[in-house]
């Protein structure tokens, strides 16, 4: 594991991971990309809000 998991957006769970020296994000959602982007517009999520998990 090299970062995560954590949730940069709410409903947008992240990690990313070492596979063999090659980093890889992992994303599991069910937000449509409209959504997504709503609100990564907004801040809302742990990451914008400062909180730790």
């Amino acid at each position: 594991m090299i970062l995560g998991p954590y949730e940069p957006i709410d409903g947008f769970h992240v990690a990313i991971i070492d596979d063999g020296g090659v980093p890889v994000e992992l994303i599991q959602t069910e937000l449509r990309d409209d959504e997504i982007w709503s609100r990564a517009r907004c801040g809302q999520g742990s990451l914008y809000r400062g909180e730790t998990l």
